[in-house]
């Protein structure tokens, strides 16, 4: 009797996807006509398209051959004026320096310029996107302003485009402070969070790491190797936090938080202070200073004095710190939408003249298009969150 057998192979199936990374411009020259008979100033656009399958998206940088920034006279360089410098500050249309040249961003939120004419400087970052991206557009325009003192002739400068793969994105929980000097005094850097993978961008200030979008954590499960939590909570035995939604009112015991997008369409969170504290202040009688919260290991909310620094480091200009109005949750409804951003401390404003300073927290906040401290606000309500890594961390 003869005995059957089997015999098997696989068969392993890959899909090759090679990277790719393209630059479009909308044209290859751009020329301005002018006159100081009947044209003294002018502008024209440039639009610069990228596409790319890289997973972390790209960054967008402009040089110039021996980073030059003159437009130079090619009839005649011999003249006494032979070039047009560019810009020495931001300026609109109507206050542009005569005999200058110079550009303005829009069209994506890393640097747009505020309607801002800008000095060319070669090696600027122009964008930063953080996704695989199908003709991510950034618009540029261009302007000069000439009078009778500049000499007649054509005025160049070669502008190249470079469109440049962003690395892997590190950990936040990884990213010291050290690191941040390093790569982030001058540009944002894209970092992950462990816990949720969700990304966020930060900036260096004046000695700490801030994050410049709002945390949009919103996970139930902590641990203090990834939160900034009692070391007591470990993976076996961790922080459970039941939350509750803002729009079922206010509440001093109950972490609750609200899902949603800010004034730019920015997905965002607001956490009233149970929340934010990761359950450690809670309760109606509670002064101290917050040593946790629900941000990432090694982060924490700022004390009420670094919050000070930031507004007086930062000015009237906080761009730095990409602020952003998206309003508050009190009562179970949501307020002061367009007009006000308001970022949670860990300081309680124990000055308070009411019977019950305990209740208040300092907060920074965002109006009129500046940021302020030195308000105090109820711990009921859902405000925003930027941790901060301070360089001791």
């Amino acid at each position: 009797m003869l005995s059957s057998s089997a015999h098997a192979e696989t068969v392993n199936y890959n899909v090759i996807l090679d990277p790719s990374i393209n630059i479009v411009l909308s044209t290859n020259t751009v020329a301005l006509s002018l006159n100081p008979n009947t044209k003294t100033f002018d502008s024209t656009n440039l639009n610069v398209g990228v596409s790319t399958n890289n997973a972390t998206g790209y960054h967008l940088v402009v040089t110039s051959p021996n980073d030059n920034t003159d437009l130079i006279n090619t009839e005649d360089s011999t003249k006494t004026i032979a070039t047009l410098p560019a810009l020495s500050g931001g300026y609109d249309d109507d206050s542009f320096v005569v005999n200058k040249w110079g550009y303005k961003i829009s069209g994506n939120p890393y640097t747009s310029t505020n309607n801002k004419y800008i000095p060319f400087v070669s090696g600027t970052t122009l964008n930063y996107n953080y996704t695989t991206t199908n003709n991510d557009t950034t618009a540029l325009t261009f302007a000069s302003k000439i009078n009778y003192n500049q000499p007649s002739g054509t005025y160049d400068i070669t502008l190249n485009f470079n469109a440049i793969a962003n690395a892997d994105i590190p950990y936040i929980q990884d990213y010291t402070a050290e690191m941040c000097q390093n790569q982030a005094t001058d540009q944002e850097v894209v970092v992950q969070d462990k816990r949720d993978l969700k990304s966020y961008t930060v900036r260096y200030i004046n000695g700490n790491c801030w994050m410049t979008q709002n945390l949009r954590f919103t996970e139930s499960v902590l641990d203090s190797t990834t939160s900034n939590i009692a070391s007591t909570y470990t993976a076996e035995s961790p922080l459970i936090i039941n939350w509750g939604d803002l729009t079922s009112g206010d509440s001093y015991t109950e972490a609750r938080l609200h899902t949603g997008v800010d004034n730019l369409n920015n997905p965002t969170v607001w956490y009233n202070y149970a929340g934010a504290s990761a359950m450690s202040i809670t309760g109606s009688d509670n002064a101290t200073e917050a040593e946790y919260s629900v941000c990432p290991s090694g982060w924490r909310l700022a004390t009420y004095a670094e919050q000070t620094e930031l507004r007086n480091t930062t000015g009237s200009n906080p761009s730095v710190f990409n602020p952003v109005y998206g309003g508050i949750w009190y009562g179970g409804s949501h307020s002061n939408i367009t007009t006000r951003g308001e970022w949670w401390s860990s300081t309680a404003h124990n000055s308070d003249p009411t019977t019950q300073p305990w209740i208040f927290r300092r907060v920074l906040y965002y109006q009129s298009g500046t940021l302020n401290t030195n308000f105090a606000t109820n711990r009921q309500y859902g405000k925003y969150i930027r941790c901060i890594r301070s360089a001791s961390a």
